[in-house]
């Protein structure tokens, strides 16, 4: 029973995600991950790319940055508190002096007498007069700002959330993709270097033939040719699995691979589903989920805009103190009404306090953020389209997936149920021919050379299939099933 790739990556995904977030959470720079030095599994090269990968860990940060920009936004704006100090003097302070005398009969009789004596002059020096000032002040918000501040905070979060998981959809096709590309270099290097030693024994052959005057040594020159271009096959091979192996280990940030070979073997390929299956799949994918969240933030931002053009009210509440000019009076009297007295009399002014309340609104007669407004109202229309870019460009690549699967479907057919049984034929005939002195060991070589080049093809065919099939998968965010008969609801297994 086929396991689906993107059963394998997707269930990888899920199970190392809660413990990459972790980690990401915990330290600021994640230790390199350590690949086992013996065999490598699909399974086990995806979870070294969730944990080491460095596009993916960058990623945490950006979430992080997200986050609190979303705390940001929902911060209230601070108080103000001024003080201010107003009517300093700065020149010398003014004096002024007058004098009274008041004496006479009341009708009583009585005699009275009285000298008075009044100054004025600035109290305290410069300090005297001056007005103290202490308000708080605070900004209010009007037209919902804050909630749609955080609104568009949010909504930038979710992009950033979806922007990761379109990087790790990435990253983890990216990997299945290069295991499956080391897994059909890992088979072209066994069946070119079997070749090669095949034709080196075959070489051999000759060679002692020639020398025994058996064969002309025409022979021997054409097996030294065909060895020395297997030779040069199988070290092309190799250095195709080496760079395999680096371009794979590049993708948990390693650059010296330490794992000796990838085990794993090529499913049978099968008929991929219609196109239009894989169109309807699309609503899953994360890469238009991704700008679904786009274009709810742009529309956020459009809302925030509008808001910003409506004017904030300031409310001012404080205390002023506030000093008089500085006058005394000095008064002294004689009065013979109940007898004979004499007395003395003065009066000082004092500090003035009060409460200050104010209100201040700006008049949006000129800048009513208009700009800003229309600027959010085109880039979330800009949005509208790249969605619809995305999405055009997604349709083309299934398409054309699944054009590639199907031509890779069709060839592993021909080569697993003609080619192959054909050349196995031609070389069992052949060798059979040489065993019987019809045909010499060069025509043994060449019918055996078909014969692993047919099985080199099956190889490449199937890892093309898997690799196309991982891309579909990609994009539409699930997992590609073998298209189902019309009879039947169950699906179609290629026969093996």
């Amino acid at each position: 029973m086929r396991m689906s790739t993107a059963k394998t990556i997707y269930t990888l995904a899920l199970c190392s995600l809660a413990l990459v977030a972790t980690a990401h959470a915990q330290e600021s720079s994640a230790p390199p991950v350590q690949e086992p030095p013996g065999e490598l599994t699909l399974g086990q090269a995806l979870a070294l790319a969730l944990r080491g990968n460095p596009g993916l860990s960058a990623f945490a940060w950006d979430i992080r940055a997200a986050e609190a920009r979303e705390l940001q936004a929902g911060l209230r704006p601070n108080p103000e508190l001024s003080l201010e100090l107003e009517d300093l003097r700065i020149g010398g302070a003014a004096s002024s002096t007058s004098m009274s005398r008041n004496q006479g009969f009341s009708p009583a009789g009585d005699l009275s007498f009285a000298t008075g004596r009044a100054s004025e002059s600035a109290r305290s020096g410069a300090f005297g007069e001056a007005q103290l000032t202490l308000a708080l002040s605070q900004l209010v918000e009007l037209g919902g700002k804050r909630a749609k501040r955080v609104e568009a905070a949010k909504r930038e979060r979710d992009v950033v959330t979806w922007d990761y998981e379109v990087a790790r959809a990435d990253v983890l096709a990216q990997t299945a993709r290069a295991f499956y590309t080391v897994l059909a270099a890992q088979e072209r290097v066994r069946l070119s270097e079997t070749l090669a030693g095949l034709a080196d024994q075959a070489h051999k052959t000759i060679k002692s033939l020639v020398q025994a005057g058996k064969v002309s040594p025409i022979e021997e020159s054409r097996s030294q040719v065909e060895l020395s271009q297997l030779a040069i096959e199988h070290e092309t091979a190799a250095g195709e699995l080496r760079a395999a192996r680096i371009e794979l280990a590049g993708n948990w940030g390693s650059s010296n691979p330490q794992f000796s070979v990838a085990t794993g073997s090529f499913p049978d390929t099968f008929a991929p589903p219609p196109a239009d299956d894989l169109k309807a799949a699309l609503d899953q994918s994360p890469y238009l989920t991704r700008w679904i969240a786009e274009l709810e933030r742009r529309d956020a931002l459009v809302a925030l805009a509008r808001a910003n053009g409506k004017p904030d009210l300031t409310v001012t509440f404080g205390v002023r103190n506030a000093g008089k000019s500085g006058v005394s009076s000095r008064d002294w009297g004689l009065s013979s009404a109940e007898g004979l007295t004499l007395g003395r009399g003065s009066a000082d002014s004092d500090r003035d306090t009060s409460l200050v309340l104010g209100f201040s609104i700006p008049l949006p007669l000129f800048n009513r953020n208009q700009g800003n407004i229309k600027e959010a109202e085109y880039l979330a229309d800009k949005a509208a389209y790249e969605r619809r870019a995305v999405e055009a460009g997604i349709t083309n690549a299934l398409n054309a997936g699944y054009e590639r699967a199907a031509a890779a479907h069709a060839a592993y057919k021909a080569l697993k149920n003609t080619v192959i049984p054909t050349a196995q034929d031609a070389f069992d005939a052949v060798q059979e021919g040489y065993r019987a002195g019809k045909f010499g060991l060069l025509d043994v070589l060449l019918a055996q050379r078909a014969l692993f080049d047919a099985q080199r093809q099956l190889s490449q065919s199937q890892a093309s299939f898997q690799q196309t099939i991982v891309e579909i998968e990609r994009f539409t965010g699930m997992a590609v099933e073998p298209a189902q008969s019309p009879n039947s609801t169950t699906p179609v297994e290629e026969k093996k």
